[in-house]
């Protein structure tokens, strides 16, 4: 089992009133950690200035392999994950490269999984047996990554960023994802719709909710959090409905949602279902206060407000990214990413972003620690059990959510503090309305277009 557990561990949910982030309580760690102290990072709008390096170099290059659907289904969302990541690596390069490495320069090497089980399972091996690179990134589908870890266990570093959790649950050692599971997003949705209510509508408390997912391992831990969030709201769940991720008609659910009346609808989509149900409510009404959506797919995401224009009006979802965090590194990100390739950067590829800031200052402890064989996944899984980053002006702690956060693995090989923001569509843009100290604009609850019944 990976990283052996101290004693019992049970996972806790904190809510944390002041920030408004909801947060996993870290697992006990037998290793020492190494907090990463970057005085050569600035948060002034100036370039930065690598520091320098009596290194000799030996590397040149460092292939990262990223694999990622740019056929199929889920085309969109790879290209979005493709892009943030090819941004990342150049502002790595740009900084310096790997310093302790003599400079040495990240190689993305990209394969397209196709959007299939088996295009997954084909990129994983081709990772190994032709191009040999000792990280595998970037692969978001959950049903990919389970695929892919028996292929990649002990071969490599797999820093996918799927969010089912049961990726974590089933003793690879070398898996290692740096965003909030589906189940805690879940329950994050929950306490962020709870705090819009008491702020928007308090003479209207919450009582009841109808709970959607698609039918996938992601869709359903992130069903199981909604459910759990929302009695832990004291909500009553009316009905959970879990549907297939290639459903046609979404009538049907709606009807059944329009008899049972519930306050507010819970939702886990993915890209297809979320425009047929959007485009349901057109026609038939919302059949409740107000939709949120759980986990960064579906309504918000550049992808779907392009299909479905005003349509979009109305819906939430959660990230774990503020496009809108006030940070030297953060702005620099979203401005040359909306220059390069004229959109904004959501969630589900942005995270790519500290990731890659991540496994950079990884590289940096491996060439110091082990010089003779710093690419030895091995070696590299020791120091990604144990490193730790937090200094503010770090591009990757600039860029990930939350006010203080801190960059690192739990005994499972999940964050360690896991934080998201909630988006809204409101006149055809997005904008981040909770939590409210960081919230671009208030956010419109409940839906104008709701009428009681």
């Amino acid at each position: 089992m990976k990283k052996e557990i101290i004693g019992i561990v049970a996972i806790v949910v904190v809510i944390i009133a002041v920030a408004g982030l909801y947060i996993g309580t870290p697992q006990p760690r037998e290793q020492m950690t190494v907090t990463v102290t970057t005085t050569a990072y600035t948060t002034t709008p100036t370039t930065p200035t690598a520091t320098k390096t009596v290194t000799t170099p030996k590397i040149e290059k460092i292939k990262i392999g990223i694999a990622v659907p740019l056929t199929g289904q889920f085309a969109n969302y790879g290209k979005e994950v493709l892009d943030v990541e090819t941004i990342a690596v150049k502002h790595v390069n740009e900084n310096g490269g790997i310093q302790s490495l003599g400079g040495a320069k990240l190689e993305l090497i990209v394969e397209d999984t196709e959007s299939t089980v088996e295009g997954a399972k084909l990129a994983a091996q081709r990772m190994l047996d032709i191009h040999k690179v000792p990280v595998v990134t970037g692969v978001f589908i959950s049903s990919h990554v389970i695929a892919m870890q028996p292929i990649l266990e002990g071969k490599v570093i797999f820093f996918p960023n799927a969010m089912a959790d049961e990726i974590t649950m089933r003793g690879f050692e070398y898996t290692y994802r740096m965003v909030p599971t589906a189940k805690t997003g879940g329950m994050i949705t929950a306490q962020m719709v709870a705090d819009l209510q008491k702020k928007y509508d308090p003479d209207n408390p919450i009582k009841t909710v109808v709970v959607l997912n698609e039918d996938s391992a992601f869709g359903s831990w992130g069903g199981i959090g909604l459910i759990e969030g929302a009695k832990l709201q004291g909500w009553k769940v009316l009905f959970h409905e879990e549907y297939s991720r290639d459903i046609k008609d979404v009538v049907p659910i709606m009807s059944r949602i329009h008899s049972a009346k519930p306050d507010v609808v819970l939702i886990v989509p993915y890209f297809t279902d979320s425009v047929l149900f959007a485009r349901a409510i057109k026609d038939m009404g919302p059949g409740a206060r107000f939709w949120a959506a759980a986990n960064e797919t579906g309504f918000t995401d550049a992808r779907s407000l392009a299909e479905l224009g005003e349509l979009a009006n109305w819906f939430t979802n959660t990230y774990s990214y503020d496009v809108s965090k006030d940070t030297y590194w953060n702005k620099k990100f979203v401005s040359e990413f909306e220059a390069t390739y004229g959109y904004t950067p959501s969630g589900v590829g942005a995270k790519r972003y500290w990731c890659t800031w991540f496994l950079k200052e990884a590289l940096e402890v491996a060439g110091r620690e082990y010089p003779e064989d710093p690419l030895n996944p091995q070696n590299l899984k020791k120091i990604f059990d144990t490193l730790q980053i937090s200094d503010p002006n770090h591009p990757a702690v600039q860029v990930y959510p939350g006010p203080h956060p801190i960059l690192g693995f739990d005994s499972k090989g999940d964050l360690l503090y896991p934080a998201m923001v909630g988006w809204q569509v409101i006149e055809g843009k997005t904008y981040v309305v909770w939590p409210f100290e960081s919230a671009q604009r208030d956010a419109v609850y409940p839906r104008p277009d709701y009428t009681p019944q």
